[in-house]
């Protein structure tokens, strides 16, 4: 029995041994950590106005965007009244064509109407009723040829 009450000794002996290693390593790594904390190390001086500075960059990011916002603004109003502008010129070529069509029309017309005091038109008939008359060359087909 008493070999085994020197082996337990010696077994919290050397146990007791581990853990004071253990806790002077513990000890030395808690001291490199505040070692390197610069609380510890005494005060370290902040830079002066660093606020005020920061708040004066976003200021005048700030100001920048509101111009970039104003300039954008305003090139959307004169891309806005560009394209009524346009709008405009077309409708006004739009009139102009249809008044262009209308008086070829009525020229067209006239030349119709008076080719038909010179040249006598063929009546096209289908049961008694006269259809149309040609005045001209109809499908390869001269008004005096065509099928009756």
């Amino acid at each position: 029995m008493e070999i085994n009450k020197i082996k337990r000794s010696l077994l919290v002996l050397f146990l007791s041994f581990l853990a004071i290693g253990a806790q002077a390593q513990l000890e030395q790594a808690v001291k490199k950590i505040f070692a390197g904390d610069t609380v510890t190390n005494g005060h370290v001086p902040l830079k002066r106005d660093s606020d005020s500075i920061h708040l004066a960059d976003m200021r005048k990011s700030l100001e920048e965007a509101r111009l970039n916002e104003a300039n954008m603004r305003k090139s959307l109003e004169e891309a806005r009244l560009n394209e009524a502008n346009m709008r405009m010129e077309m409708e006004q070529m739009k009139l102009q064509m249809a008044t262009a069509d209308s008086v070829k029309y009525v020229q067209q017309r006239q030349r119709i109407d008076s080719l038909r005091q010179f040249t006598k038109g063929i009546p096209v008939v289908a049961d008694g009723d006269t259809l149309f008359y040609l005045f001209t060359k109809r499908g390869g087909y001269t008004p005096s040829n065509v099928p009756k």
